[in-house]
């Protein structure tokens, strides 16, 4: 099954259905993985492969 859980209680003026990024062009994927205690590759591999991707390059 895949199900996230986000605390958004501290940010302000948070409301239902506004986008959220919880790594990309504005969040390095870095932090997201020092946040979890984890490396980067461990939270890509970790995505089940039926998750859509999308990929860009600049």
């Amino acid at each position: 099954m895949d199900v996230m859980m986000i605390d958004i209680s501290h940010v302000p003026h948070v409301k239902i259905y506004d986008e959220v990024e919880i790594f990309g062009k504005n969040v390095p994927l870095e932090d997201l993985a020092k946040a979890c205690g984890t490396i980067s590759y461990e939270i890509i591999s970790r995505i089940a492969p039926r998750v859509k991707r999308i990929y860009t390059y600049n």
